[in-house]
């Protein structure tokens, strides 16, 4: 995945079909890291712009997140 970085103890989710709010509104990513460490997701369209941040925080206790 491009961009992704693993690392120890990190895994992201993210469904393998391409995102078309006009047909479905909801795309459920999930990611587990450890707790307290920095988990930035940005969002990027097919030309390379940063459309939004789903998050840029450290993990939540138990490190399991569904946006």
């Amino acid at each position: 995945m491009r961009g992704f970085n693993p690392g120890p103890g990190l895994k992201l989710d993210v469904p393998h079909r391409p995102f078309v709010p006009t047909l479905d509104p909801l795309m459920e990513i999930t990611y587990e890291a450890p707790q307290g460490r920095n988990v930035l997701l940005r969002v990027f369209n097919g030309e390379g712009r940063e459309l939004f941040v789903l998050a840029d925080e450290p993990a939540p206790p138990g490190g399991l997140r569904r946006e």
